[in-house]
């Protein structure tokens, strides 16, 4: 199949690098916020094991996405790009083990917390960050060109909606935060401009503050 690169075809991709750096950063924070919180605050317990939840959700949102909506057209209308496309499928697999595990182990440290249980808690979640640093980058470096040349901004539109469309409130608002965040500030407007009214009235009387409060989980502060 011939491949489509006119300018009717392409997209910007920058906003899924944006979106990688904030599963690089709430990973590179969640092993740490395990290990420094006190396991006599139950409730702070409780606090930082949903907003892990709400990281695991997030990031297997993510790549839900992507196996439904950009392996099959990548591999169609470029299929030299075949062989990367089948490495992003191990690498989603491999992530989607290390994912599989979590539940029990938050579990385990929510109901008895302590060294015993959390310590097994942040080796996985280092692990899952260290898996999915070498994904990231090569998907950074291997698919978003091929997305730029061969998805139109459309569809491309389709996919960021389909990724906005999570089941968790948490989930949402953890990512929305993050990539508003990361995102350079002379992108911010145009950014804030395109959410639609009930988002930003929902993100201004409550979602800022969840945010907030997962990110303080994440980064140790009571």
């Amino acid at each position: 199949m011939t491949t489509l690169t006119s300018p009717a075809r392409s997209c910007d991709a920058a906003d899924l690098v944006i979106a990688h750096q904030a599963f690089r950063r709430v990973y590179s924070l969640a092993p740490d916020a395990v290990r420094s919180t006190d396991p006599t605050d139950r409730a702070r317990v409780a606090s930082v094991a949903s907003t892990l939840k709400a990281v695991n959700a997030a990031l297997h949102h993510h790549h839900t996405v992507e196996d439904a909506m950009l392996w099959g057209t990548l591999s169609e209308r470029r299929p030299a790009c075949g062989l990367h496309v089948e490495l992003m499928k191990r690498q989603h697999g491999m992530v989607a083990t290390l994912l599989a595990r979590a539940p029990e182990l938050i579990r385990a440290w929510r109901r008895h917390p302590g060294r015993s249980t959390a310590e097994p808690l942040a080796v996985l979640f280092a692990e899952i960050g260290e898996v999915l640093e070498v994904h990231l980058a090569a998907e950074e470096a291997r698919i978003v060109p091929v997305i730029e040349q061969v998805i139109s901004s459309d569809e491309w539109q389709k996919v960021g909606n389909a990724a906005k469309a999570v089941v968790s409130p948490a989930q949402g608002f953890l990512m929305l935060g993050l990539i508003h965040d990361l995102m350079p500030a002379e992108e911010r407007a145009a950014f804030d401009a395109e959410l639609p009214g009930p988002v930003t009235f929902v993100w201004a009387l409550v979602g800022r503050h969840l945010y907030e409060r997962m990110m303080d989980n994440l980064v140790g502060r009571p």
